[in-house]
C-alpha cells in the first residue's frame, strides 16, 4: 500500500494535481538570500534606535523575521502536495460522518494538523516540533540529558547573578496538555511525567534555576464560559496568555491575579488561525471575537519606544507608569506575544527580542534587572541550543 501510492501519483497526477491545471507556474522554494536582503536595514533601524550594532548574519535574521519565508514554503507544498483537493475532499467528508479525526498513523505521517474533536485543532508539525511525543510521553529525556541540561542551566544562571540579573526560564505549556478532552478520540495521553514535566522537576532539584511552567495553572483556571486557547491557532489566546504572565509575576514580584477575579469580554477582531491556514481551511474555520481581561490595572498606561508591533518583530521595547521599575528582558518566541499587555502593566522598562545575539548584546550595553528566556513546551528540542547562544564565549 505504501509503495502503490507513490507509483500511483506518477501514473496520476497530471488527471488528479488540479493545481497543475491552472497553467501557471508552480511556486518554487523560498530563496534565503532574496527575502533577507530587505531585513538588515530595518534590524539596524531598530539597532541604531538602541545603540546596538548589527551582527546577525542575514540567514539567521530571516528564519525569525520574514513572514514570507514560511509563507513560501506554505505555496511550494501546496502546488505539489499529491492528491491535494481529492483528499481534501475526502477528509472532510468523512471527519462530516463521524465526527472523529484520523488515526494514530494518520498524525504520524500526515501533516502538521491534528483535527480533534469539535473541530479543535492542534499543532503537530516536523519531527522536531511535533507535540505528540509530549502528549503521549514518548520522548522522556535520560539521566545524561536531565545532567546536561542541568549543568547549562545553572552556568547560564550563574553568568547571569554575577552581573546583578535574576533568570528565570520560563515555559508556556502546549495547547493540548489544557485541552485534552478535545484531542481525538484515537490518541490517548501518556500516563506520569512529560519530557517538560521531567526537566522542570529535574532544575528544581537538583540546581537554583528558577523555572516557570504554567501548565497546572492554566489547567486549574480552565473554564466553560471561555477558553484559554485559540481554537483554530497553535497559540494561547488572551486569557491563556494573563494566566501564564500571572504565573510569572508570582515568581517575580510575589503576587498574582486569578482570571477569575477580572472583567472578562469579547472583542470584535478575528482571532489567528494559523492551522486553519496551513490546514487549507483559513477561509472556513474562523473566530470572529477575541476574549480580553479589560479590567486589569486601569490606572496603568504604556507606551512602545522602540520597534515594531508585531508578532515576528526581532525587537520591542516599552515603557510604562508600573510601579516596578526594574529592567525587564525577555527572549522570547511568539507565544510571548499576548503577555505584552499584562506585562508593561506588571514592569515599567519592558524589552523583548527575538534572536538571543541582539539579547546578548543589548545586555552587554545595558544593566538588565530582570532576564527572562521565553521557550514554549513545543520547542523543547531547542533548550540546550538556547542556553549554549547565551552563554558568553
Amino acid at each position: 500500500m505504501i509503495l502503490a501510492l507513490p507509483a500511483s501519483f506518477a501514473l496520476t497526477s497530471p488527471f488528479l494535481n488540479t493545481e497543475n491545471m491552472e497553467k501557471r507556474e508552480f511556486a518554487e522554494w523560498p530563496n534565503y538570500a532574496k527575502l533577507a536582503a530587505v531585513v538588515p536595514e530595518n534590524l539596524r533601524k531598530s539597532n541604531e534606535m538602541n545603540g546596538m550594532e548589527t551582527v546577525c548574519e542575514p540567514l539567521e535574521v530571516i528564519k525569525v523575521a520574514s513572514g514570507d519565508y514560511t509563507k513560501g514554503i506554505e505555496a511550494y507544498y501546496n502546488d505539489r502536495i499529491p492528491y491535494k483537493n481529492q483528499l481534501t475532499s475526502l477528509n472532510a467528508s468523512l471527519k462530516n460522518l463521524s465526527g472523529i479525526g484520523q488515526t494514530l498513523v494518520d498524525y504520524y505521517t500526515y501533516g502538521v494538523v491534528i483535527v480533534g474533536q469539535d473541530d479543535w485543532l492542534f499543532h503537530n508539525g516536523a519531527v522536531n516540533e511535533s507535540t505528540l511525543p509530549d502528549y503521549m510521553c514518548t520522548n522522556l529525556y535520560s539521566k545524561a540529558e536531565l545532567e546536561r541540561l542541568a549543568a547549562g542551566y545553572q552556568k547560564l544562571s550563574d553568568q547571569y547573578k554575577a552581573d546583578g540579573t535574576e533568570f528565570v526560564l520560563f515555559i508556556p505549556t502546549n495547547k493540548e496538555q489544557v485541552y485534552p478532552e478535545y484531542m481525538p478520540k484515537s490518541i490517548t495521553k501518556g500516563q506520569g511525567q512529560s519530557r517538560t514535566d521531567q526537566l522542570v522537576d529535574y532544575l528544581k532539584q537538583n540546581t537554583d534555576v528558577r523555572v516557570v511552567y504554567a501548565k497546572q495553572t492554566e489547567i486549574d483556571q480552565k473554564s466553560e464560559d471561555y477558553k484559554l486557547w485559540y481554537k483554530y491557532d497553535t497559540h494561547w489566546n488572551n486569557l491563556g496568555a494573563f494566566v501564564g504572565e500571572q504565573a510569572l509575576r508570582q515568581e517575580l514580584q510575589g503576587e498574582s491575579d486569578l482570571l477569575s477575579e477580572h472583567k472578562i469580554e469579547d472583542v470584535n477582531v478575528a482571532a489567528p488561525n494559523d492551522l486553519a491556514v496551513v490546514a487549507g481551511l483559513g477561509e472556513q474555520l474562523q473566530e470572529l471575537t477575541q476574549p480580553v481581561v479589560t479590567d486589569y490595572k486601569p490606572d496603568i498606561t504604556s507606551e512602545m519606544i522602540a520597534g515594531e508591533n508585531d508578532q515576528e518583530a526581532l525587537y520591542m521595547a516599552f515603557t510604562s507608569n508600573a510601579e516596578d521599575k526594574r529592567k525587564f528582558v525577555m527572549m522570547r518566541d511568539s507565544y510571548a506575544f499576548n503577555m505584552i499587555g499584562p506585562l508593561t502593566k506588571d514592569f515599567a522598562d519592558v524589552t523583548l527580542f527575538a534572536n538571543n545575539q541582539m539579547a546578548k548584546d543589548f545586555m552587554e550595553k545595558n544593566h538588565t534587572d530582570i532576564f527572562v528566556l521565553e521557550i514554549v513546551e513545543r520547542q523543547n528540542h531547542r533548550v540546550e541550543e538556547q542556553y549554549k547562544e547565551l552563554l558568553n564565549d
